[in-house]
């Protein structure tokens, strides 16, 4: 079966009562029932949390983002370090874009804290750092710790801006 329509998935989203429609569709990579399911707000006040300390990766505490998991009920712990890890891969998919100059499409919520980073990243270390994520997003099933998973990969993203690493 074809894909809906972009418009129509957009039009279907707020007959469902999706609040910003088509920047869920976005978040979403294009998939309406992917996005109703995102479109819920403590998901988006979740990854607006997310998403706004990667905007400021000098500030970002490692320990103290990944803690946010252990509030979670410990039977939902897998799925919600699943869906950060698919904010982390769109986020830095996005980053890989502008610095490209091309504009970002998951975290276009986001464009102008990508553009200011953009010019302090290294490609080779954030197409590596990608790698690592699409990889690690591949054993979740494995019954790793979520919160010591999400402190490596938050450690290793932060280390993207360090001055050394240009």
């Amino acid at each position: 079966v074809p894909p809906p329509s972009r418009d129509a998935a957009v039009a279907w989203l707020a007959a469902h009562g999706v609040d910003a429609p088509a920047g869920v569709l976005a978040q979403a990579q294009g998939a309406p029932l992917a996005a109703l399911a995102l479109a819920d707000r403590d998901t988006q006040a979740e990854r607006g949390q997310w998403l706004g300390a990667l905007a400021r990766p000098r500030a970002l505490s490692p320990s103290a983002l990944a803690a946010r998991i252990d509030t979670v009920a410990k039977d939902a712990r897998k799925a919600h370090l699943a869906a950060i890890v698919d904010w982390l891969i769109a986020w830095t998919t996005d980053l890989a874009r502008v610095v490209a100059h091309a504009p970002p499409v998951a975290s276009g919520d986001h464009a102008a804290a990508l553009a200011a980073l953009a010019p302090q990243v290294a490609r080779i270390a954030l197409s590596r750092y990608h790698r690592t994520l699409l990889a690690q997003r591949a054993r979740l099933a494995h019954p790793l710790t979520p919160r010591l998973t999400l402190e490596a990969l938050l450690i290793e993203y932060r280390a993207l801006f360090d001055h050394g690493s240009r």
